[in-house]
């Protein structure tokens, strides 16, 4: 039943998704050839302030939209939460025979890989921009990529180490905090509400964000804060990679342990709370 359910919340959000990832390709091209022709002038030294204003404009504007691009996804995901749970589809949807924590464990799981197809479209984009806007990109960004690799490998040490395994980690933990605290203040805003649920789940979404910001800010000057500070002036290069592996690990437990939570209390209410009388 979740595969059945996964693939109607993956069709919704994929029907408007693909549309800006062709259009972000469309983009980086345009971006790409702009870069292009600015190189092409200022080699011919040909200067015109018209054209150069008008395409670092062009450029910033397009580095701009490929960057909020995943907001997409995020708002498409949202949507298709409160539609499908709580507007009037939310009737039906909680008539069949399928567990609440499967709508929910789907949708989430939904976010998730559309996020991460936006960021992938995001590398794709920026490579194209690179590969059409640099006549030199083969000869010599490449290598210099490779040599900057070559650089780290040499002070590679196992504590960088943990920090290339737990630095995804990370992104995907605060990916579900983030998604989940979405999730939840529209659930409680609509149990909260019947006619004003969204206004509703604006609020209680400042609202927890503030606590929550409070709340890590605390916790890292007590911890995160105090660990770098006794060791960011430290010479040996192996004592600040420990901090940062440190850092990285606390901050995974702290956002995995707020995502558990409101993922829980999310699920409570949806069972329990809901009244779709």
């Amino acid at each position: 039943m979740f595969n059945k359910v996964f693939k109607y919340d993956f069709k919704y959000v994929f029907r408007f998704w693909w549309i800006f990832a062709v259009a972000t390709a469309g983009l980086s091209v345009l971006a790409g050839l702009l870069i292009r022709s600015m190189v092409t002038m200022s080699e011919m030294q040909i200067y015109n302030f018209l054209a150069s204003f008008l395409s670092t404009m062009g450029i910033a504007a397009i580095i701009m939209i490929i960057g909020v691009f995943p907001i997409v996804a995020l708002v498409a995901c949202i949507v298709r939460y409160y539609k499908n749970l709580f507007s009037d589809e939310g009737y039906l949807t909680f008539t069949l025979p399928v567990k609440r924590s499967i709508h929910l464990n789907s949708k989430i799981l939904n976010y998730v890989v559309f996020e991460t197809m936006s960021v992938l479209v995001i590398i794709l984009d920026i490579l194209l921009i690179l590969i059409i806007g640099s006549k030199s990109f083969f000869s010599e960004i490449i290598p210099g990529i490779s040599q900057f690799f070559a650089t780290i490998a040499k002070s590679w040490s196992i504590w960088l180490t943990f920090d290339v395994i737990l630095v995804p980690i990370l992104l995907l933990v605060y990916t579900l905090m983030s998604i989940n605290l979405y999730y939840l203040s529209i659930t409680i805003g609509s149990v909260i509400s019947n006619r004003h649920k969204v206004l509703a789940s604006i609020g209680v979404y400042l609202g927890m964000s503030a606590v929550m910001s409070f709340l890590q800010q605390i916790i890292s000057y007590f911890t995160v804060d105090t660990l770098l500070q006794s060791n960011l002036f430290l010479s040996e290069f192996g004592n600040v990679s420990e901090s940062l592996t440190i850092y990285l690990f606390l901050c995974t437990l702290l956002y995995g342990g707020i995502s558990v939570a409101i993922y829980y209390i999310n699920l409570y209410c949806i069972r329990n709370k809901l009244n779709l009388s």
